[in-house]
């Protein structure tokens, strides 16, 4: 990465872990990656009253790949925690305040709509999707709205200049609107018919076919033993660990010693043993039999052993 863009994130990640403390967050900043072509890092938002929010910060969201997105919503159907990415760019262009991007599904903000999301702000309606804004409606507000003033389905359109069909997908939800829809909406019926966006509340569909291959042997077979004990697991291809499971309200984050990559080990244990304040999670790195003794707060095995440290620390 150029030396400034790696400066830039340093800010950008900085800035957001301010914004979060200022919110009452812990939060959990995870390794910085080795490989300079890997331009984001991950971090977590964990508060007691609120979801867990996963954070990816890039300072150009185009840097984000398809794995990386991916992995987002895995690890978010595993632990339920809200995938969100923060940047300061969308494609070279920057970020406006107080507008959600959306890429693929994934919402998109920078550091100041961060500090609006975090806080509940009402003013947050505006989704910005492939360099056009819209701005979300509330569809049962709209509907109540319009029947109080005796406008029908039909008049409202002419007035809104849209067809009839569009009025009636405004008030199922299925629509958003441009710009100039909503400022004649606000003038005939209010505000009140807009949707602020609420990250805690927010509905995200994610895939639960969602699926990668193991890299290795001993993944393959870690997976398969979690498979006996487990809800749910997702194999990480390019985040934090390598594989995040779920039984009940337990987490499971499992790290696994890769050959061809040994020295990355530290990282991932580091980086689970940054869990330690979640409540009931269980932290393994599967590793060989000579890093056994390396020092750790999570628990060190061999996958042999894999299984009956499951059977000790999760119910079937």
């Amino acid at each position: 990465m150029k030396a400034w863009k790696n400066k830039l994130l340093d800010e950008l990640v900085e800035s957001v872990w301010k914004t979060a403390n200022k919110h009452g967050f812990n939060v959990i900043k995870l390794s910085t990656p080795s490989n300079p072509e890997d331009r984001s890092i991950d971090m977590f938002l964990l508060r007691e009253d609120k979801k867990t929010i996963h954070l990816k910060i890039a300072v150009d969201s185009r840097d984000i790949d398809y794995y990386e997105q991916k992995d987002l919503f895995g690890v978010a159907s595993v632990l339920k925690s809200r995938p969100l990415a923060v940047s300061e760019y969308e494609d070279k262009i920057e970020l406006e305040d107080d507008v959600v991007y959306e890429r693929n599904k994934l919402p998109v903000v920078n550091v100041k709509t961060l500090d609006s999301l975090l806080s509940c702000s009402k003013n947050l309606f505006i989704i910005g999707k492939k360099k056009d804004f819209y701005v979300r409606i509330d569809g049962e507000k709209l509907r109540k709205a319009r029947l109080e003033r005796n406008i029908s389905l039909g008049e409202l359109a002419d007035i809104l200049k849209v067809s009839r069909k569009s009025v009636y997908e405004y008030e199922r939800g299925s629509y958003n609107v441009n710009l100039d829809v909503a400022e004649k909406l606000i003038d005939v019926l209010s505000e009140d018919v807009l949707k602020p966006y609420n990250i805690y509340e927010e509905e995200i569909t994610i895939d639960m076919n969602l699926v990668n291959k193991p890299d290795n042997a001993v993944e393959e077979k870690v997976m398969r033993i979690l498979e006996e004990f487990t809800d749910t697991q997702y194999h990480v291809k390019k985040a934090f660990v390598d594989i995040v499971a779920k039984k009940d309200d337990k987490k499971i984050f499992i790290a696994v010693e890769h050959v061809k990559s040994g020295s990355s080990l530290k990282d991932k244990i580091e980086d689970i043993e940054r869990f330690s304040f979640m409540k009931d999670a269980l932290k393994i790195a599967v590793v060989s039999e000579k890093r056994i003794d390396y020092a750790s707060s999570a628990i060190l095995t061999n996958v042999d052993k894999l299984k009956k440290i499951l059977e000790e620390h999760i119910s079937r």
